[in-house]
């Protein structure tokens, strides 16, 4: 029984997004950034992932940031690859070719939010950070039976055309609702935040990791719930 719960745990973490087995990220790879190690043992530790941007190639000569405080590097970084197109950044604002967009209020500024989920036996936790107007900073754990075996952490960054609009998730009832999506990236892997509102005005998200090309099936993952 002990194993059928182990191999249950491996499954579901797979499905979401942490690659436990090595599969979706290529296993047998000997980067640095790759997945080794990461496979649970009866009476290991919890594993810790940090996902960190990937430095730009380009830079946009049209790009001013009037306040660079307000976002995170890495979106900045985003914005070179872009390529020469006249943005500006000021506070909440961002404007492109002259016409002005609010970056998302989703989540709110300045509170922590910890949320709560499950998929089978598998207890989901993430604590999220709006750290400032472009990113957040995140934690999404999984245990079982009370004991964390697994964690990934960082910053999550906005895409620069987040401004082109939302997009809507729906819940276990098929109930839908608007999201924005915050990613985070290394060398083979994307990691998606996609956080809306409930009904009540509560935090709720879903997450998921995706490596290569392969597809992800949005409405079989589990929504975590603001607590």
């Amino acid at each position: 029984m002990k194993q059928i719960k182990y191999n249950l745990l491996i499954s579901i973490m797979t499905i979401l997004f942490l690659g436990l087995m090595g599969t979706a990220c290529g296993s047998g790879s000997d980067s640095s950034n790759s997945n080794n190690g990461a496979q649970v043992n009866k009476g290991e530790k919890a594993k810790t992932e940090e996902v960190e941007a990937v430095k730009p190639k380009k830079r946009n000569k049209l790009l001013k940031v009037k306040t660079p405080d307000a976002y995170s590097a890495a979106f900045i970084d985003r914005l070179h690859e872009g390529g020469d197109q006249e943005i500006e950044l000021e506070g909440d604002k961002m404007r492109v070719s002259g016409t002005e967009h609010v970056f998302p209020t989703i989540p709110e500024m300045g509170k922590t939010f910890k949320l709560r989920g499950s998929m089978d036996d598998v207890a989901l936790n993430m604590r999220i950070d709006r750290i400032n107007q472009s990113s957040i900073a995140y934690s999404y754990t999984a245990g079982l039976k009370g004991k964390q075996v697994y964690e990934l952490k960082g910053e999550a960054h906005l895409h620069p055309n987040f401004y082109l609009g939302s997009e809507s998730d729906t819940d276990e009832k098929g109930n839908s609702y608007m999201v924005e999506e915050y990613y985070a990236e290394d060398d083979k892997c994307m990691v998606y935040f996609r956080l809306g509102l409930s009904e009540q005005g509560k935090l709720q998200a879903k997450a998921y990791r995706q490596c290569h090309d392969e597809g992800t099936d949005l409405a079989t993952l589990p929504v975590l719930r603001e607590q």
